[in-house]
């Protein structure tokens, strides 16, 4: 059995905001609940400008690297999947200061924070 509620708001000022709970049951006595939060916050470059910044734009998995070395930030775990780079634990300080170098290059930032509560 599974269950979800979606919500969609939008903040002071017009960015989206998306929430979700969901529930889920199998044959077993597990159940698992994952929250997920989503919030997109568009790029106020005009588009013309983008697209010249997009052109010039380096790699973004190479931007973050060089971002972590710039903060003298240390990363245990750093994988490649596609285009989903998962790391173990970053600063709040290190995910700004990369977060603003991807906007100067006119990207759109969705920040996404899922938790998942499991009862066994």
């Amino acid at each position: 059995m599974s269950t979800e509620l979606n919500s969609s708001n939008q903040d002071s000022s017009g960015n989206d905001i998306y929430e979700s709970v969901g529930a889920e049951t199998d044959t077993g006595d597990e159940l698992r609940i994952v929250m997920s939060k989503s919030y997109h916050d568009p790029s106020s470059m005009p588009d013309k400008l983008k697209e010249e910044a997009n052109e010039k734009a380096p790699d973004m998995a190479e931007l973050f690297q060089e971002v972590l070395r710039e903060n003298g930030e240390s990363v245990r775990h750093f994988e490649l999947d596609g285009n989903t780079l998962k790391v173990d634990n970053i600063s709040n300080l290190t995910l700004h200061s990369f977060i603003l170098k991807a906007a100067e290059f006119g990207k759109d930032v969705t920040f996404k924070k899922e938790t998942t509560l499991i009862i066994s």
